[in-house]
């Protein structure tokens, strides 16, 4: 594993992923604290918002809402470059791995550090 705190093509794969096939967001167990970067995890929240109301889940929705919420011109172009660049949502479920390891790594590293703090024992 390296010292990168998240993997962005496995979180940028991801949504493109759910972007083309709605049903990821039910078929993987990914929440939206679980992305490393700020970019994927807004989306992730705007996606599953979508999701939950019943919305179609294409670019176009997505981007409205995360437009709502006020979120900068550079994660709407994030976005658009996530769909543009994701074939098929065969791997979701790998993508997903990779996220929750990553995240995984964080918990365990935020937690080393707090166990570190003067008066923890």
């Amino acid at each position: 594993m390296n010292d990168y705190p998240w993997n962005d093509d496995a979180e940028r794969s991801l949504v493109g992923a759910a972007l083309l096939d709605g049903g990821v967001l039910d078929n993987v167990a990914i929440r939206a604290d679980h992305f490393g970067s700020i970019v994927w995890r807004a989306c992730w929240e705007a996606m599953q918002e979508v999701h939950a109301e019943g919305k179609p889940l294409d670019p176009l929705v997505v981007t409205d809402r995360l437009q709502k919420r006020g979120a900068p011109d550079t994660i709407l172009c994030r976005l658009s470059e996530a769909y543009a660049n994701t074939v098929t949502s065969t791997n979701a479920d790998h993508y997903a791995d990779l996220i929750r390891e990553r995240w995984l790594g964080r918990e365990i590293a935020s937690l080393a550090e707090e166990l570190k703090q003067p008066g923890r024992t």
